[in-house]
């Protein structure tokens, strides 16, 4: 085995099939709303569950309301987040954008 060959670990992996960055930083603060895209067949476990929190909450929650209600620590919430984003599945509404500032 070479060093190339070598996978780095990458600490948002474990809830997804492949690193997906978010394109800006989410925060706990930041509201997850339900997006239309259909639901694909390989979505993680704790991914189905915040969107299953997502789409049966009236105007969507928060990231950190999805870790508490869900059972997942802030970290892993805030990937879930960036998987779910990738796919189409739920929109990040920055807190900061709903205060006026800007992130």
């Amino acid at each position: 085995m070479t060093p190339a060959s070598i996978e780095p670990y990458r600490p948002y992996r474990p809830t997804s099939p492949g690193p997906h960055r978010c394109r800006v930083p989410v925060a706990l603060a930041d509201r997850l709303v339900p997006g239309t895209a259909p639901q694909p067949a390989g979505l993680s476990a704790p991914a189905r569950r915040v969107l299953g929190l997502v789409r049966s909450a009236q105007g969507g929650c928060t990231v950190a309301q999805a870790a508490a209600v869900v059972g997942l620590s802030p970290g892993i919430a805030r990937v879930v987040a960036v998987e779910l984003e990738h796919a189409g599945l739920v929109h990040v509404d920055s807190a900061s954008d709903a205060a006026g500032g800007a992130r």
